[in-house]
């Protein structure tokens, strides 16, 4: 089924957006070599909006489109527009209620049975998520303050928070929705055997035998799809925050605070967070996006089903130790200092 753009058109312009992503990456890289994560600053930005100026433990944990493309987007436009400023009555919470009414309306498109429709309601969530990172760009305009940091607790937090689990159990639901009525075919014997015990057998073109998945087997893997959706927001989050207190906290003493910073420099805390930046829901969503645009939803499901897993496991285990000996560490220099 033929698509709103040729596939190898969509193949090259994601290999110029990855490249695109190397290179920003690698002046991240260098800009954080520069940065301290100095407690309580109050950093005065730049004129003109940076995507690297000024930097935080979120900033650098954030994922690649958000950071690289939907952030600065968002700031240009308030820039050049004085959005914030023309239209102050507009509340971040009221912009988070419009991607929300967003994600449903991309949903509904992603449900399609054609596929230049679902590229369209892939177009339509990329939109919800740029509101979601005006939303951010708003509130701290509104709240004179270009600091990257969650404000855990607050009302704006939660009803953003709320706005993206609806976003992610939307297209979850879409996602399933679909394959459910167009259920795939299999290659792998084990699957065969099992869509064999139930009849499911049917005859290709060519007069092969294929074989429908189970949906029994379909309804396992998307579930635990979507709980790993889930569980990779809960704990990049949870990290976000554990780190931001770790080294951005108001309690450092000078000693400490040398500590602090070399320990951000460090290179089991930088790999750590950029592997955050690939594992986080914001990424595991725009991966989604892609198999939709691509048509390649099962594939994508498929391959994340082991894979992603091991991924999201090891990647919590490494920053829970990471952090308890980042807290070890403080505290031993600090007992020291007293």
């Amino acid at each position: 089924m033929a698509g709103l753009v040729n596939m190898k058109t969509l193949y090259f312009a994601a290999v110029v957006l990855a490249l695109y992503f190397f290179i920003m990456d690698i002046i991240l890289l260098h800009h954080i070599q520069a940065w301290s994560p100095v407690p309580g600053r109050q950093v005065k930005p730049p004129a003109m909006y940076d995507p690297f100026k000024p930097l935080s433990v979120k900033h650098i944990m954030i994922d690649h489109m958000t950071n690289y493309v939907y952030g600065p987007l968002s700031e240009y436009f308030n820039f050049f527009s004085n959005f914030s400023d023309i239209f102050p009555w507009i509340t971040p919470n009221m912009i988070s209620i419009c991607h929300m009414i967003t994600s449903v309306i991309a949903a509904k498109l992603i449900a399609d049975d054609n596929l230049s429709c679902r590229q369209i309601g892939a177009l339509v969530f990329e939109f919800r998520t740029y509101l979601d990172s005006l939303d951010g760009v708003v509130y701290r305009a509104h709240a004179k303050n270009k600091q990257y940091a969650s404000n855990w607790g607050t009302l704006g937090y939660n009803v953003d928070m709320s706005a993206d689990i609806l976003a992610g159990g939307v297209l979850f639901l879409a996602l399933t929705y679909r394959i459910w009525r167009n259920t795939p075919e299999s290659n792998y014997s084990q699957i065969e055997s099992s869509a064999a015990e139930q009849g499911l057998a049917t005859k290709s073109s060519n007069g092969a035998s294929d074989q429908k998945i189970p949906r029994k087997t379909l309804l396992i893997y998307f579930v635990l799809f979507g709980l790993r959706l889930l569980l990779s927001a809960y704990f990049w989050d949870h990290y976000v925050h554990k780190y931001h207190n770790l080294l951005e906290g108001n309690d450092a003493t000078q000693k400490t605070q040398a500590l602090r910073s070399d320990l951000a420099h460090s290179a089991p805390t930088l790999i750590i967070w950029w592997m955050w930046r690939i594992g986080n829901s914001g990424a595991f969503l725009e991966f989604i996006i892609a198999s939709v645009v691509f048509d390649k939803v099962w594939e994508f499901v498929r391959f994340t089903h082991y894979v992603g897993w091991v991924f999201l496991i090891t990647l919590v285990v490494a920053s829970q130790i990471h952090t308890v000996e980042i807290a070890s560490a403080i505290s031993a220099v600090a007992s020291k200092a007293m």
